[in-house]
């Protein structure tokens, strides 16, 4: 295929036991996470024990023609976007080990409008006793 598309509303893609995200060439993704429940928030969602794989959206991906709401979780991986990729539309935070950005890769998130909790940083958590 030339060009895959994807649309759905209210989903979460877990991946496990090694699995990796790999979006590349002319795609067209319409994806949003769920807004309730327990993984609200979440679209992407990588296993803390699957550290040191490469999740990647590569090349031509069309996600600057697409629509991601949701957060891409891989807190023990690298997040790579290369050679043409970009992410323009839709509210997409980014939780990664490593996110990595090379070639002509652009990321844009705009989630004032979307209602979606801000990623806290700088937050210093101490114990109390």
């Amino acid at each position: 295929l030339d060009e895959a598309s994807m649309a759905g509303e209210g989903v979460t893609f877990y991946l496990a036991n090694g699995a990796t995200l790999s979006l590349n060439g002319n795609g067209n993704f319409r994806i949003q996470a769920p807004t309730t429940g327990p993984y609200a928030g979440i679209l992407f969602f990588g296993s803390r024990s699957g550290s040191g794989l490469d999740h990647k959206i590569l090349g031509n991906s069309a996600l600057g023609s697409s629509t991601t709401q949701g957060a891409i979780y891989f807190p023990t991986s690298t997040v790579r976007f290369q050679g043409n990729s970009n992410m323009t539309n839709g509210c997409t935070q980014i939780i990664g080990y490593t996110v990595e950005f090379t070639g002509n890769s652009t990321l844009r998130s705009n989630c004032d409008t979307n209602n979606v909790r801000e990623i806290e940083t700088n937050v210093l958590v101490s114990l109390v006793e």
